[in-house]
């Protein structure tokens, strides 16, 4: 809360559906816009490209702006990020984005520089990392820790307990906060580069995955999946 206000506290806002009663989009320096594309929706599309017509820069916000996001796991929804239908000019990822890269993206907006995202994946800032793929041996079978088992207590890597953990194929920059809090990285902040689902699974091919978790389908598209042709039916 408080990085929003610092950040309310820099810029002129002067279009916010849920805090100022606009209909008009007016013309600004910088457009953050929030949330994917369901199904293509013409109403969301035509407001998109009015808000991109009188905006200097684009810039979407979060992993659903930017990836899709976590509809994506609806079987019956195409979820789409916003740069399928209107060019972007940068994105601040998470779910939700974190403070510090949050201040960090808006500071440099406004100095007119590029947002600085790692291209280095969590697993090179995380504590429990483990030093290579050849660590992972034991079979991945579960997607989160027994309840009664805290985090850091061997001082060892999720995936190396058979836990699903998808720093190796996540950008770095959340401060780790989850596996801080015992849950291991679900990929919010998305791939560090290439596309997120040629990224997953590559990392799943050199897992040991238990025969359940290779026909649990959700892990392929908990925040983004590829546009699929015809419909979001799969």
């Amino acid at each position: 809360m408080e990085v929003l206000r610092e950040i309310l506290n820099k810029f002129n806002i002067v279009h916010a559906p849920f805090i100022l009663d606009q209909v008009s989009v007016p013309e600004s320096d910088i457009a953050f816009i929030e949330g994917c594309i369901l199904d293509g929706n013409k109403t969301q599309v035509e407001y998109m490209k009015s808000i991109r017509g009188g905006a200097k820069k684009v810039i979407a916000i979060g992993t659903c702006a930017a990836f899709g996001g976590i509809a994506s796991l609806s079987p019956a929804k195409q979820a789409d990020p916003i740069s399928r239908y209107i060019e972007v000019d940068g994105f601040i990822p998470g779910c939700p984005p974190p403070p510090g890269l949050l201040n960090d993206s808006a500071i440099r907006l406004m100095e007119g520089k590029r947002i600085a995202l790692s291209d280095r994946n969590l697993c090179s800032s995380c504590e429990l990392r483990a030093e290579t793929m050849n660590a992972f041996t034991r079979p991945i079978e579960n997607l989160a820790p027994a309840i009664t088992t805290p985090v850091g207590k061997q001082g060892t890597c999720f995936l190396k307990d058979g836990i699903l953990c998808m720093g190796p194929v996540t950008r770095e920059g959340c401060e780790a906060r989850c596996i801080k809090k015992s849950v291991p990285c679900e990929g919010c902040m998305g791939p560090p580069s290439q596309e997120y689902t040629a990224n997953v699974v590559n990392f799943f091919s050199m897992l040991p995955l238990s025969a359940d978790l290779k026909n649990y389908q959700g892990m392929l598209f908990r925040f983004g999946r590829p546009h699929i042709k015809g419909g979001a039916k799969r």
